[in-house]
């Protein structure tokens, strides 16, 4: 193991990200749901990271609620 915590590994930028292939198969008769989330999972840590840096305040948990924001 090298990173001792996660600020210690690199992440991907969106300009690093390679080329993803969607491919949808439709499984049974019920409506397809939930098409679009394989492209917005690095935008949950970037809103959390700009919350901490305006409020001092680590977002730990998803839904965020006004109501668990405090300013450190």
């Amino acid at each position: 193991m090298v990173q001792g915590n996660f600020n210690d590994y690199p992440l991907l930028t969106a300009k690093e990200l390679p080329e993803i292939g969607v491919s949808f198969v439709r499984a049974t008769d019920d409506p397809i749901a939930g098409i679009g989330e394989e492209a917005i999972g690095w935008v949950a840590p970037a809103v959390c990271n700009a919350i901490f840096a305006l409020t001092g305040t680590r977002v730990r948990s998803l839904p965020i609620r006004p109501d668990t924001l405090k300013r450190a």
